[in-house]
């Protein structure tokens, strides 16, 4: 009975999260297909034997050389796992991943993707949990599509088509309607009731790669400073097609930039923080209502963790962040100013700023450089008045 509850509440979370289903086809899509997907997954999973110890955890840390030690001044990698999990006296990754097609291939590929090795190895040294293994959670994609029907023309078109072949001029043929989206559900929730479209493989991890990952990112840093400073990016056309259709960016590459289409496929706004976050909330908080949110234990570790965090301030009650100056912006937030005619950007790092391809730990070294003069950067940017 308890089960039943808990998918209740996950689909109420995807009817919040798709809430422009009924004018977004694709959203519409989405919505119908993340529905049946944890409806079958509740059925095919009714209880799991694993602790929850963190779900959608972030995490990041510096890129090290090597050879030396040294961190990188420029990058971290940052990132987020989908779950941590115990089971018995071991930690897991898990990682839900959603597929076109679960065959041989599919799963022999997974060993390859370094991403999660890289992920583990984070996650042990910047959050103490030593990772042992990886839950590949998959779930197949159905390719069903729900009938649209035919426009009233569509239909006029098809009959007349069938009346000039027949032989009495007539046609008993009626206009096809639109697929009710109860009828709809119902195909998808039996499709998702064939176990084949769920699968679960749990893979080794390996602390001879950690070593040769960590070299690989470094060469990687470096080759991305060396490409800023010749202004020289390479296109990586091994993706182009990574997913069995075009990237998303495709037809600029393959136009060489052409300005026509950059106009008429694209266009240049602001990240919308506010939907992001809500995004990630929900997703959150359906994974909560799935496996029952962070144990004690979990939770008691957390707040560990937090105590030991010189950006928090422990009282008696509890956790209380040490509040941020007013003009604190965002990681990845773009700073703009005209100066003497000309246009400046500036983009807010998890530790500084960058500008002209260099790292910077405040805005007023970047003011300085850019005026000649000293300046307070958090004035000369906009951000407080003077």
């Amino acid at each position: 009975m308890a089960q039943y509850a808990s998918l209740a509440k996950v689909l109420d979370q995807i009817n919040t999260l798709y809430i422009n289903r009924n004018s977004d086809e694709r959203e519409k899509a989405d919505w119908h297909l993340a529905r049946a997907m944890m409806t079958g997954y509740a059925r095919i999973y009714p209880e799991e034997n694993f602790e929850v110890v963190a779900l959608e955890q972030e995490f990041s840390g510096p890129i090290i050389n090597p050879e030396t030690g040294a961190e990188s001044r420029t990058f971290i990698l940052a990132g987020k796992v989908d779950g941590i999990v115990k089971l018995e006296d071991s930690y897991y990754l898990l990682e839900h991943k959603t597929a076109s097609q679960i065959d041989s291939g599919y799963l022999e590929r997974l060993w390859t993707d370094l991403q999660i090795c890289l992920y583990s190895w984070y996650v042990e040294k910047y959050l103490g949990y030593k990772i042992s293994e990886v839950i590949y959670n998959i779930l197949t994609k159905a390719k069903l599509k729900q009938s649209q029907g035919e426009t009233e023309a569509e239909f006029e078109e098809r009959r007349d088509a069938l009346i000039a072949k027949s032989k009495t001029g007539k046609s008993s043929a009626k206009r096809k309607m639109p697929e009710p989206d109860e009828d709809f559900q119902a195909r998808l929730a039996e499709k998702y009731t064939d176990p084949q479209m769920f699968h679960r493989e749990v893979l080794y991890i390996s602390r001879d790669q950690f070593v040769e990952l960590q070299s690989e990112l470094w060469e990687l840093s470096q080759a991305m400073l060396g490409a800023r400073r010749r202004n020289a990016f390479y296109r990586n056309t091994s993706y182009c097609f990574q997913y069995n259709r075009p990237c998303a960016y495709y037809p600029l590459c393959s136009s060489n930039g052409n300005p026509n289409v950059i106009e008429n496929l694209y266009e240049r706004k602001p990240p919308h923080l506010m939907s992001s976050f809500l995004k990630k909330r929900l997703a959150y908080r359906i994974q909560e209502l799935f496996y029952g949110g962070l144990s004690e234990e979990s939770q008691k570790k957390l707040a560990e963790m937090a105590r030991k965090d010189p950006m928090t301030n422990i009282t008696e009650s509890g956790v209380q962040k040490i509040s941020n100056p007013a003009w604190q912006v965002l990681s990845g937030t773009r700073l703009i100013r005209e100066w003497s005619g000309k246009e400046y950007e500036v983009i807010a790092k998890d530790k500084g700023f960058e500008y002209n391809g260099k790292h910077y730990r405040s805005l007023s070294a970047i003011a300085t450089e850019i005026t000649g003069t000293k300046w307070n950067g958090v004035v000369f940017f906009g951000l407080r008045k003077r």
